[in-house]
């Protein structure tokens, strides 16, 4: 038979009390069908997180939007807390007591303010006593990412189309706090807002981390090596990010320019011929990649009308 899935959504508006509702289906061929849903509101869990970044020594806002659940007005007590670096996350104004009407919103706002090159976390905990002994927590966690963003261009990368273009770069990491830095904690993402070039980019740009020069580094070295390989197989140029991140904090962005121009001759091809009368010359091209590629054959603007292809 057919089955026709219903997606039912259940808000709870009362804690610990069974809400019921009637669902019913019409139908000619079938007849009616009547169903009765129940639900029954629990304590919260945990919220889903919150991220808020900024560069070292700034200071940036953000906000949490809670909507009282509940059929009825209650008095919340917003309290913030990161226990490990203290004064990092505060309330924005020092409010911590709303009153909030049934199914209304409020919006929390607070400031992040990190002073060194870490991730930090912090709990946003709204509470409300619902008598004297009973209390619901909504706690929502937030973490804080420290980032060192470049206002120029740091890194151009050109060579000529059908060129190869090797080198290694040394991203300085010298403001990190700790003395010796695990490089096993870094990875790195590409952020490419010109959605053309996203394919050709990945096709033709390889960075790697530079494991012997890693292997071989003083103990205090504080720079990572990487390994650049461009290989273009036609003419662009873009600008895009390069973004560090350090798993157990911190993030990097670097702003970098790929540029490939027009390439060397491949060959040149020369052809003779008696006036008034055609010659021809025919040659093979070399399909490099593993499946068809589609091509097109034709003169530039500025050459003789003498030649067709």
């Amino acid at each position: 038979g057919i089955k026709k899935e219903i997606l039912v959504r259940y808000t709870p508006s009362v804690l610990d009390t069974e809400e019921e509702c009637e669902i019913k289906f019409e139908s000619k061929k079938i007849g009616n069908w009547s169903f009765i849903l129940r639900g029954k509101g629990t304590l919260p869990s945990q919220m889903d997180l919150t991220y808020i970044k900024t560069y070292i020594g700034g200071v940036t806002s953000g906000q949490i939007n809670f909507k009282n659940p509940l059929n009825e007005k209650i008095t919340i007590n917003v309290e913030l807390k990161c226990d490990k670096y203290p004064d990092t996350f505060n309330l924005f104004g020092k409010k911590n007591k709303y009153q909030i009407d049934s199914l209304s919103l409020v919006v929390i706002p607070f400031t992040f303010k990190p002073s060194i090159l870490t991730k930090y976390s912090a709990n946003l905990y709204i509470k409300c006593k619902l008598n004297e002994k009973e209390e619901i927590v909504w706690d929502y966690p937030i973490e804080g990412i420290t980032e060192i963003k470049s206002k120029g261009v740091d890194f151009h990368f050109k060579t000529k189309s059908k060129v190869l273009y090797e080198n290694i770069i040394y991203l300085d990491l010298s403001n990190l706090p700790e003395s010796n830095i695990d490089f096993s904690d870094f990875s790195y993402v590409l952020n490419i807002t010109e959605e053309k070039y996203k394919s050709l980019i990945n096709k033709c740009l390889t960075i790697n981390f530079n494991q012997k020069l890693l292997r071989n580094k003083p103990k205090s070295f504080k720079k990572l090596p990487l390994e650049i390989k461009f290989y273009p197989l036609r003419p662009f140029r873009t600008e895009f990010e390069f973004i560090l991140r350090k798993k157990s904090g911190g993030q990097w962005i670097y702003n970098i320019v790929l540029e490939a121009t027009q390439p060397d001759p491949d060959d040149t091809i020369t052809i003779k011929s008696v006036l008034n009368k055609e010659s021809y010359v025919t040659f093979s091209l070399e399909n490099v990649f593993a499946r068809e590629a589609k091509f097109v054959a034709y003169f530039s603007h500025d050459s003789s009308t003498e030649f067709s292809v």
